[in-house]
């Protein structure tokens, strides 16, 4: 239960942390932008629920997404920003 509780949330960061440092190498692309951020949550969730790992994949989810919100936002090409978010809201 401990595991899951606080494994979840350092795998999300983890992943996030992988997922902004690759946002740091892309520069007006929007469809590679919204790729890399559908690939690491999915990634990320399917790292948590189905791998070894077992911790909660929602809380992993949770933890990516507030180091996205805090820290991986500056990574992401200002133009770019708009067309992610547009995208994220669609889905």
């Amino acid at each position: 239960m401990v595991r899951s509780a606080v494994g979840g949330p350092i795998l999300g960061v983890i992943i996030g942390l992988i997922g902004s440092l690759w946002l740091r190498k892309i520069v007006r692309d929007e469809v590679l932008t919204a790729t890399i951020t559908f690939i690491a949550c999915y990634l990320g969730f399917y790292i948590a629920e189905f791998t070894f790992i077992k911790v909660s994949g929602i809380l992993t989810m949770i933890g990516l997404g507030l180091f996205m919100s805090a820290f991986g936002k500056v990574n992401i090409y200002p133009e770019s920003e708009h067309a992610l978010h547009t995208i994220w809201a669609f889905a």
